[in-house]
């Protein structure tokens, strides 16, 4: 660890150093699913097939998407850019798609172009839940709904995945319902704390746009 640091134990950031009998251990930190994310378990055997679909696509289509990632920046929590090997776009991007029942077997045609949506409102309804209404171009292909419910004057989520607390929806219509028993099964949902949305427009392939956030008030 170098002439200052001699021992230390614990993370920082995203990397974790821990002891071990062969001495200091410096390692990143795995990005795991947590146990208690709504709607997130039943998914689990679904995402381990499109791992398993990509050991079935031919050699050619593999290396086809191992020629795209290099082209398709992500951004981690500070803004830094990276990039995925191209088996780990072909299932982040699937992932995305899984709830739509969606599947791209290969990159050809792909675009990171998604077309941009305005968040108008929302309101509760007896019977109906939280409506979510905005705005659209008929291009779009999905809208990607996910929230969180956090307490009034306490410590407020940040906008990145482990955050998320509610479900992922997608309509391709100008409103969406978010269920009374998706919102009663959000932590800190009660009345008088708030419920942050995170509203994204994705196009056929995955590709989001960055998030309009919103904060709601609880009845």
């Amino acid at each position: 660890m170098g002439a200052i640091v001699t021992e230390i134990a614990g993370s920082v950031g995203g990397t974790t150093f821990r002891r071990s009998s062969s001495g200091p251990v410096m390692y990143n930190k795995p990005s795991s699913i947590k146990k208690n994310k709504i709607m997130m378990n039943p998914a689990l055997p679904k995402l381990r097939n499109i791992m398993a679909l990509w050991y079935e696509l031919p050699p050619v289509t593999q290396e086809l998407w191992n020629a795209f990632a290099p082209t398709v920046p992500f951004y981690d929590k500070f803004g830094v850019k990276f990039f995925l090997t191209g088996r780990m776009l072909f299932f982040t991007l699937n992932t995305r798609l899984l709830m739509v029942g969606a599947y791209n077997e290969s990159p050809k045609g792909f675009t990171q172009d998604v077309a941009s949506l305005s968040y108008i409102g929302s309101r509760f309804e007896t019977g109906r839940g939280l409506v979510v209404t905005y705005s659209a171009p008929i291009i779009l292909t999905y809208v990607a709904i996910r929230g969180v419910a956090f307490q009034k004057g306490g410590h407020e989520p940040a906008n990145t995945r482990r955050a998320y607390l509610g479900s992922i929806n997608f309509n391709p219509k100008d409103f969406y319902d978010i269920t009374f028993e998706q919102l009663e099964a959000m932590p800190y949902y009660r009345p008088g704390n708030y419920i942050r949305l995170f509203l994204y427009a994705m196009n056929q392939w995955g590709i989001r746009s960055s998030p309009q956030i919103e904060n709601i008030l609880i009845p």
